[in-house]
Protein backbone atom coordinates (compact mmCIF):
# COMPACT_ATOMS: atom_id res chain seq x y z
CA UNK A 1 0.00 0.00 0.00
CA UNK A 2 3.07 2.17 0.84
CA UNK A 3 3.94 1.23 -2.83
CA UNK A 4 1.08 1.95 -4.07
CA UNK A 5 0.76 5.54 -2.50
CA UNK A 6 4.46 6.32 -3.76
CA UNK A 7 3.28 5.47 -7.55
CA UNK A 8 -0.04 8.02 -7.03
CA UNK A 9 -0.96 11.47 -7.62
CA UNK A 10 -3.92 13.61 -7.41
CA UNK A 11 -4.15 14.21 -11.06
CA UNK A 12 -4.29 10.09 -11.51
CA UNK A 13 -8.03 10.88 -9.44
CA UNK A 14 -9.13 13.25 -12.03
CA UNK A 15 -7.95 11.80 -15.26
CA UNK A 16 -11.41 9.48 -14.83
CA UNK A 17 -12.41 13.06 -16.38
CA UNK A 18 -10.38 12.06 -19.67
CA UNK A 19 -11.83 8.84 -20.66
CA UNK A 20 -15.50 8.58 -18.07
CA UNK A 21 -17.35 5.39 -20.01
CA UNK A 22 -14.12 3.31 -19.43
CA UNK A 23 -13.25 4.27 -16.03
CA UNK A 24 -17.10 3.76 -15.36
CA UNK A 25 -17.35 0.76 -17.01
CA UNK A 26 -14.48 -0.75 -14.96
CA UNK A 27 -15.79 0.47 -11.39
CA UNK A 28 -18.99 -1.15 -12.22
CA UNK A 29 -17.03 -4.49 -13.31
CA UNK A 30 -14.45 -4.35 -10.25
CA UNK A 31 -17.29 -2.81 -7.84
CA UNK A 32 -20.66 -4.67 -8.82
CA UNK A 33 -19.80 -7.24 -11.27
CA UNK A 34 -17.83 -9.04 -9.41
CA UNK A 35 -18.88 -9.27 -5.67
CA UNK A 36 -22.03 -10.89 -8.11
CA UNK A 37 -20.34 -13.27 -9.64
CA UNK A 38 -18.71 -14.57 -6.93
CA UNK A 39 -22.06 -14.58 -4.91
CA UNK A 40 -23.70 -16.73 -7.72
CA UNK A 41 -21.10 -18.98 -8.50
CA UNK A 42 -20.77 -20.00 -4.61
CA UNK A 43 -24.62 -20.52 -4.97
CA UNK A 44 -24.53 -22.49 -8.26
CA UNK A 45 -21.54 -24.79 -7.18
CA UNK A 46 -22.96 -25.36 -3.60
CA UNK A 47 -19.31 -24.36 -1.84
CA UNK A 48 -18.51 -24.72 1.27
CA UNK A 49 -18.81 -21.66 3.27
CA UNK A 50 -15.34 -21.11 3.98
CA UNK A 51 -14.59 -21.40 -0.14
CA UNK A 52 -17.63 -19.40 -0.51
CA UNK A 53 -16.89 -16.36 2.32
CA UNK A 54 -12.78 -16.04 0.46
CA UNK A 55 -14.60 -15.91 -3.06
CA UNK A 56 -16.71 -12.98 -1.72
CA UNK A 57 -13.44 -11.89 -0.24
CA UNK A 58 -11.57 -12.13 -3.15
CA UNK A 59 -13.85 -10.57 -5.28
CA UNK A 60 -14.27 -7.68 -3.16
CA UNK A 61 -10.79 -6.78 -3.38
CA UNK A 62 -9.38 -5.27 -7.00
CA UNK A 63 -6.13 -5.88 -8.72
CA UNK A 64 -4.42 -2.58 -7.50
CA UNK A 65 -0.57 -2.46 -8.59
CA UNK A 66 -1.41 -6.39 -9.44
CA UNK A 67 -3.36 -5.69 -12.07
CA UNK A 68 -1.28 -2.57 -13.49
CA UNK A 69 1.61 -4.76 -13.95
CA UNK A 70 -0.15 -7.16 -16.22
CA UNK A 71 -1.62 -4.07 -18.00
CA UNK A 72 1.66 -2.60 -18.40
CA UNK A 73 3.04 -6.06 -19.69
CA UNK A 74 0.24 -6.39 -21.49
CA UNK A 75 0.48 -2.91 -24.07
CA UNK A 76 -2.90 -1.62 -22.18
CA UNK A 77 -4.35 1.43 -21.21
CA UNK A 78 -1.63 2.40 -18.26
CA UNK A 79 -3.28 5.55 -17.04
CA UNK A 80 -6.84 4.10 -17.12
CA UNK A 81 -5.82 1.15 -15.09
CA UNK A 82 -3.82 3.08 -12.25
CA UNK A 83 -6.91 5.68 -12.15
CA UNK A 84 -9.05 2.62 -11.52
CA UNK A 85 -6.76 1.66 -8.75
CA UNK A 86 -6.32 5.11 -7.20
CA UNK A 87 -10.44 5.32 -7.06
CA UNK A 88 -11.09 1.23 -6.17
CA UNK A 89 -8.17 1.88 -2.66
CA UNK A 90 -10.07 4.36 -1.17
CA UNK A 91 -13.80 2.75 -2.16
CA UNK A 92 -13.08 -0.26 -1.12
CA UNK A 93 -12.86 0.92 2.15
CA UNK A 94 -16.43 0.65 2.52
CA UNK A 95 -17.20 -2.14 0.16
CA UNK A 96 -14.71 -4.10 1.52
CA UNK A 97 -16.47 -4.74 5.00
CA UNK A 98 -20.02 -4.66 3.61
CA UNK A 99 -19.08 -7.49 1.37
CA UNK A 100 -17.44 -9.25 4.42
CA UNK A 101 -20.59 -8.30 6.12
CA UNK A 102 -22.92 -10.13 3.84
CA UNK A 103 -20.97 -12.98 3.12
CA UNK A 104 -20.56 -14.08 6.36
CA UNK A 105 -24.29 -13.66 7.79
CA UNK A 106 -25.15 -15.49 4.26
CA UNK A 107 -22.97 -18.54 4.27
CA UNK A 108 -21.30 -19.15 7.90
CA UNK A 109 -23.90 -20.28 10.60
CA UNK A 110 -25.09 -17.55 13.25
CA UNK A 111 -22.98 -19.19 16.05
CA UNK A 112 -19.85 -19.38 13.94
CA UNK A 113 -19.80 -15.66 12.62
CA UNK A 114 -16.81 -14.04 14.02
CA UNK A 115 -18.00 -10.71 16.33
CA UNK A 116 -16.77 -7.81 14.13
CA UNK A 117 -18.73 -5.62 13.17
CA UNK A 118 -18.49 -3.65 9.44
CA UNK A 119 -17.47 -0.55 11.33
CA UNK A 120 -14.34 -2.04 12.83
CA UNK A 121 -13.47 -3.65 9.64
CA UNK A 122 -13.63 -0.73 8.18
CA UNK A 123 -11.56 1.43 11.22
CA UNK A 124 -8.78 -1.53 10.48
CA UNK A 125 -8.87 -1.08 6.66
CA UNK A 126 -8.15 2.44 7.34
CA UNK A 127 -5.35 1.75 8.82
CA UNK A 128 -3.71 -0.95 6.71
CA UNK A 129 -4.45 0.52 3.63
CA UNK A 130 -5.60 4.37 3.53
CA UNK A 131 -2.96 5.57 6.27
CA UNK A 132 -0.11 3.85 4.26
CA UNK A 133 -1.47 5.19 0.33
CA UNK A 134 -1.72 8.84 2.42
CA UNK A 135 1.36 8.77 3.31
CA UNK A 136 2.90 7.78 0.47
CA UNK A 137 1.24 10.33 -1.80
CA UNK A 138 2.76 12.83 0.32
CA UNK A 139 6.20 11.32 0.03
CA UNK A 140 5.30 12.05 -3.39
CA UNK A 141 3.98 15.29 -3.41
CA UNK A 142 6.68 16.90 -1.01
CA UNK A 143 10.03 14.73 -2.07
CA UNK A 144 8.96 13.67 -6.04
CA UNK A 145 12.45 12.55 -6.91
CA UNK A 146 12.55 10.10 -3.56
CA UNK A 147 9.59 9.00 -4.10
CA UNK A 148 10.06 7.34 -7.96
CA UNK A 149 13.20 6.11 -6.60
CA UNK A 150 11.39 4.33 -4.12
CA UNK A 151 8.90 2.81 -6.41
CA UNK A 152 10.71 0.04 -8.14
CA UNK A 153 12.18 -0.94 -5.00
CA UNK A 154 8.52 -1.23 -3.14
CA UNK A 155 7.84 -2.76 -6.30
CA UNK A 156 9.94 -5.80 -5.53
CA UNK A 157 10.00 -5.97 -2.00
CA UNK A 158 5.95 -5.97 -2.78
CA UNK A 159 6.82 -8.59 -5.06
CA UNK A 160 8.73 -10.81 -2.94
CA UNK A 161 6.26 -10.05 0.78
CA UNK A 162 3.21 -11.33 -1.90
CA UNK A 163 5.47 -14.86 -2.57
CA UNK A 164 5.74 -15.11 1.21
CA UNK A 165 2.37 -13.98 1.82
CA UNK A 166 1.33 -17.16 -0.24
CA UNK A 167 3.81 -19.68 0.67
CA UNK A 168 2.38 -18.25 4.30
CA UNK A 169 -1.11 -18.88 3.97
CA UNK A 170 -0.69 -22.32 2.05
CA UNK A 171 1.34 -23.37 4.94
CA UNK A 172 -0.99 -22.07 7.29
CA UNK A 173 -3.72 -24.01 5.30
CA UNK A 174 -2.93 -26.76 3.95
CA UNK A 175 -4.44 -29.59 5.25
CA UNK A 176 -7.84 -27.26 4.49
CA UNK A 177 -6.59 -26.72 1.13
CA UNK A 178 -6.57 -30.81 0.59
CA UNK A 179 -9.65 -30.95 2.05
CA UNK A 180 -11.21 -28.54 -0.23
CA UNK A 181 -8.75 -28.59 -3.52
CA UNK A 182 -11.38 -29.51 -5.66
CA UNK A 183 -14.33 -27.07 -4.94
CA UNK A 184 -11.91 -24.21 -4.40
CA UNK A 185 -11.08 -24.95 -7.67
CA UNK A 186 -13.60 -25.45 -9.50
CA UNK A 187 -14.48 -22.05 -7.89
CA UNK A 188 -11.74 -19.63 -7.79
CA UNK A 189 -11.21 -21.43 -11.80
CA UNK A 190 -14.83 -20.24 -12.59
CA UNK A 191 -14.63 -17.10 -11.19
CA UNK A 192 -11.04 -16.33 -13.08
CA UNK A 193 -11.95 -17.12 -16.20
CA UNK A 194 -15.66 -15.98 -16.25
CA UNK A 195 -14.79 -12.59 -14.70
CA UNK A 196 -12.52 -12.13 -17.63
CA UNK A 197 -14.59 -13.20 -19.91
CA UNK A 198 -17.23 -10.75 -18.27
CA UNK A 199 -14.31 -7.89 -18.82
CA UNK A 200 -14.00 -8.31 -22.32
CA UNK A 201 -17.40 -8.50 -23.50
CA UNK A 202 -18.53 -5.32 -21.07
CA UNK A 203 -15.61 -3.48 -22.98
CA UNK A 204 -16.43 -4.60 -26.19
CA UNK A 205 -20.16 -4.10 -25.71
CA UNK A 206 -19.58 -0.24 -24.65
CA UNK A 207 -17.06 0.03 -28.10
CA UNK A 208 -14.16 1.38 -25.93
CA UNK A 209 -10.96 1.23 -28.25
CA UNK A 210 -8.79 -2.17 -28.10
CA UNK A 211 -6.49 -0.69 -25.40
CA UNK A 212 -8.63 -0.15 -23.44
CA UNK A 213 -10.62 -3.15 -23.60
CA UNK A 214 -7.26 -5.16 -22.70
CA UNK A 215 -7.45 -2.87 -19.56
CA UNK A 216 -10.69 -3.21 -18.59
CA UNK A 217 -9.97 -7.20 -19.05
CA UNK A 218 -7.68 -7.13 -16.26
CA UNK A 219 -8.82 -4.72 -13.60
CA UNK A 220 -11.83 -7.12 -13.40
CA UNK A 221 -9.83 -10.47 -13.72
CA UNK A 222 -6.88 -9.63 -11.78
CA UNK A 223 -7.78 -9.89 -7.95
CA UNK A 224 -5.59 -8.34 -5.22
CA UNK A 225 -4.41 -11.77 -3.78
CA UNK A 226 -2.35 -9.82 -0.55
CA UNK A 227 -5.53 -7.73 0.50
CA UNK A 228 -7.92 -10.56 -0.06
CA UNK A 229 -5.51 -12.89 2.77
CA UNK A 230 -5.06 -9.52 4.73
CA UNK A 231 -8.54 -9.39 5.42
CA UNK A 232 -9.15 -12.87 6.08
CA UNK A 233 -5.92 -13.56 7.78
CA UNK A 234 -5.63 -10.82 10.04
CA UNK A 235 -8.85 -8.57 9.64
CA UNK A 236 -10.89 -11.58 10.19
CA UNK A 237 -8.58 -14.23 11.97
CA UNK A 238 -10.04 -16.90 10.09
CA UNK A 239 -7.13 -18.42 7.75
CA UNK A 240 -9.61 -20.90 6.17
CA UNK A 241 -10.99 -17.78 4.24
CA UNK A 242 -7.69 -17.30 2.69
CA UNK A 243 -7.86 -21.06 0.84
CA UNK A 244 -9.95 -19.68 -2.15
CA UNK A 245 -7.27 -16.75 -2.56
CA UNK A 246 -4.32 -19.09 -2.46
CA UNK A 247 -5.50 -21.37 -5.24
CA UNK A 248 -6.73 -18.62 -7.23
CA UNK A 249 -3.20 -16.99 -7.31
CA UNK A 250 -1.99 -20.16 -9.40
CA UNK A 251 -5.51 -20.44 -11.73
CA UNK A 252 -4.77 -16.52 -11.98
CA UNK A 253 -1.14 -16.83 -13.59
CA UNK A 254 -2.11 -18.99 -15.60
CA UNK A 255 -4.84 -17.11 -17.19
CA UNK A 256 -3.35 -13.84 -17.07
CA UNK A 257 0.54 -14.88 -18.79
CA UNK A 258 -1.98 -16.69 -21.54
CA UNK A 259 -3.88 -13.33 -22.42
CA UNK A 260 -0.32 -11.26 -22.29
CA UNK A 261 0.83 -13.79 -25.13
CA UNK A 262 -2.12 -13.18 -27.23
CA UNK A 263 -2.04 -9.22 -26.63
CA UNK A 264 1.25 -9.01 -27.13
CA UNK A 265 0.82 -7.52 -30.78
CA UNK A 266 1.38 -4.08 -31.47
CA UNK A 267 -0.09 -1.87 -29.59
CA UNK A 268 -3.46 -0.02 -29.92
CA UNK A 269 -2.71 3.68 -29.53
CA UNK A 270 -6.34 4.96 -30.25
CA UNK A 271 -8.07 6.78 -26.65
CA UNK A 272 -11.28 6.71 -26.02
Amino acid sequence: MLGMGLSLAPQDFRRVLSYPRAAIVGLCGQLLLLPLLAFVLALLFDAPPAIAVGAMLLAACPGGVTSNGYVFVARGDLGLSVTLTAITSVVTILTIPLISWFALNWFIAANEVPDLPALSIMRRLVILTAVPIGIGMLVRRFQPGAAMRAVEIMRRISILLLIVVIIGATIGTWDAIVENIWSAGILAAALNVLSMLAGYNIARAFSLPPIQVRTITFEIGVQNLSLAVLVAVTILERSEFAILAVVYAFIMKITALTLIYIWRGPAQTSQQ
